[in-house]
């Protein structure tokens, strides 16, 4: 269970902050689930490359977290 910091991303720009700034600006009840990717083969966080690639095969959605900062700064 993780609560994200009351200033969200003015006070932390981590994963929890970032997912319940999602559901904010979306309109949606501050609540999420979220986790990381992990590598089968060396069971350590998926790199990005390969994150963005099985996010294409997949048809998910990829929101960059440097991406969502600087959205955040202008809205």
């Amino acid at each position: 269970l993780l609560i994200a910091s009351k200033g969200l991303l003015a006070k932390r720009q981590g994963h929890t902050e970032m997912s319940v700034y999602l559901t904010q600006i979306a309109g949606l009840t501050p609540v999420t689930a979220i986790c990381e990717m992990m590598d089968a083969q060396t069971y350590t966080a998926l790199s990005v490359d390969k994150a963005e690639k099985y996010a294409k095969q997949n048809a998910i959605p990829l929101i960059d977290g440097k991406e969502l900062l600087e959205f955040a700064k202008v809205h």
